[in-house]
């Protein structure tokens, strides 16, 4: 039991993690610009972290609406994040993209920070209309974590540490997954690398 346990540990696929990341920012990297005029304001990035846990590419995907707290998200999570990276199912440490979300709060707020809640989860990746779905609810996301060759295509597929969805519409989110995704990553020197990454799929029933 405890080596098919163990078989089963190896072959899994592992995103990147990061570490300590309470540390990676303060107050002294707000631009003192944006400071000045009070911008705030919530980015969202992509990054894309190296086998060695370094970030090797930002990119913006929602703009705060202000260029220098844009700019500095990147310039900051590219110099101080750290990462474990991710592994394959080979337990190899490999290429990750990591999607996240960071809200610039002005320093003169002292902890007057307003409570708004989280933010609202991310849209699913592909949304898929069925009949029904096993347990009779009207609608469910499964949670995937992917492996994508450097031609930009899922090559291995699995249901994320913490999904609980049925067997079935694990199966048919990577049958899904893999016939519509069709992405390419590049590295810095613009040559394409394969990566780990999360995939996200939305199941809605139209039979109620």
């Amino acid at each position: 039991m405890s080596l098919i346990f163990g078989f089963f540990l190896a072959a899994a696929l592992a995103p990147a993690t990061p570490s300590g990341p309470a540390a990676w920012l303060s107050d002294n990297d707000y631009p003192a610009g944006a400071k000045r005029r009070h911008e705030e304001g919530r980015v969202g990035f992509e990054l894309l972290i190296s086998p060695e846990g370094r970030v090797a590419r930002c990119t913006i995907e929602s703009s705060s609406g202000f260029p220098e707290l844009d700019e500095n998200t990147c310039v900051a999570l590219t110099a101080r994040s750290k990462w474990k990276p991710a592994t394959d199912e080979n337990d190899v440490a490999t290429y990750s993209l990591y999607k996240g979300r960071m809200t610039w709060w002005h320093p003169d707020r002292r902890g007057n920070i307003p409570r708004k809640g989280p933010p609202p989860p991310p849209a699913p990746n592909l949304a898929l209309q069925v009949e029904r779905l096993p347990d009779g609810s009207t609608d469910a996301i499964v949670a995937l974590i992917v492996k994508v060759d450097p031609s930009g295509h899922i090559v291995v597929c699995q249901p994320s540490a913490r999904e609980k969805a049925a067997e079935i519409l694990v199966r048919t989110a990577c049958e899904q997954a893999k016939s519509m995704y069709n992405s390419q990553t590049l590295d810095n020197a613009g040559e394409p690398v394969g990566v780990i990454t999360g995939y996200s799929v939305s199941f809605t029933a139209t039979m109620k």
